[in-house]
């Protein structure tokens, strides 16, 4: 079964042909550049296939050490996204040249991602159980599951007060993009805890406030018009946040109306 939990409106760029970033060394971390593939991004989407049965591989975020290594979904395929440092490099580990890498998209803006994941495992199986809290202004986790036995074990991952029960098994490397509620929560359920849960990344919310001011005094403003714009963010990332004063218009003899609109030109993460 297919079913779309989401959909992206800006700052991810999807290609209509993967790029084939596959390795050409297995059994150690290396690094995998995407600066030409995927511009200014500071995560990587990826499909991840192996061309023969229970083949493990790895992928995180450069710098990172993080060593979650174990084989794709079963029968052999899985999707991931992870973080990548400011010059578009991720790393990549295989147990043979017979898994690939295939560069799918990319993500510029509205995400942090963690250069070591974040355990957000559980204790209790069977019933669907609150992870802990994503950071301050967090909307959406990025969590890499995993099966540390590499077992035939269910798993499931929904937004907090739904009443969704998907709930199937991970065998034995996967991610999961999930919602969380207005506290950050998100909740999990698990047969073993052998299967654990990471946050690798989340997405964050970026509020952004217009406004404006006039005045009819000749030729002279009465007052400063103030455009703010915030982002909330507790996690690793650096947010650079610019904005850019647009618009004065002539409305008449000494009448001037000042309009300042913030805008959001970029979000980068370091």
């Amino acid at each position: 079964d297919i079913y779309i939990v989401g959909y992206t409106k800006s700052g991810v760029t999807f290609k209509t042909n993967a790029d084939d970033k596959s390795l050409g060394t297995s059994g150690s971390w290396q690094d995998i550049n995407c600066s030409s593939e995927a511009p200014s991004a500071i995560g990587l989407i990826w499909e991840v296939v192996t061309l023969g049965w229970n083949l493990d591989f790895g992928l995180r975020k450069n710098g990172s050490s993080d060593n979650r290594y174990t084989r794709p979904v079963y029968p052999s395929w899985a999707g991931a996204v992870i973080g990548c440092d400011a010059s578009q490099i991720c790393e990549g580990k295989i147990e043979s040249t017979n898994v690939d890498f295939f560069l799918v998209g990319y993500i510029t803006d509205g995400c942090t991602f963690n250069t070591n994941a974040t355990d957000v495992s559980l204790g209790t199986t069977g019933a669907w159980t609150d992870l802990s809290a994503l950071p301050s202004g967090a909307n959406m986790g990025i969590i890499e599951v995993i099966d540390t036995t590499v077992g035939a074990r269910d798993y499931g991952l929904r937004k907090n007060g739904s009443a969704e029960d998907i709930y199937q098994m991970v065998y034995a490397h996967t991610w999961g993009i999930v919602e969380c509620d207005a506290n950050r929560v998100i909740e999990g359920k698990i047969e073993s805890t052998n299967v654990d849960f990471f946050v690798v990344g989340y997405s964050i919310e970026v509020t952004l406030v217009e406004k404006s001011s006039s005045d009819i005094g000749a030729g002279s403003e009465a007052s400063s018009p103030i455009a703010t714009l915030s982002q909330a963010d507790s996690g690793d990332g650096v947010e650079t946040l610019l904005s850019r004063a647009l618009g004065v218009a002539e409305v008449g003899s000494g009448a001037e109306v000042w309009a300042l609109l913030a805008v959001l030109v970029a979000t980068g993460e370091t």
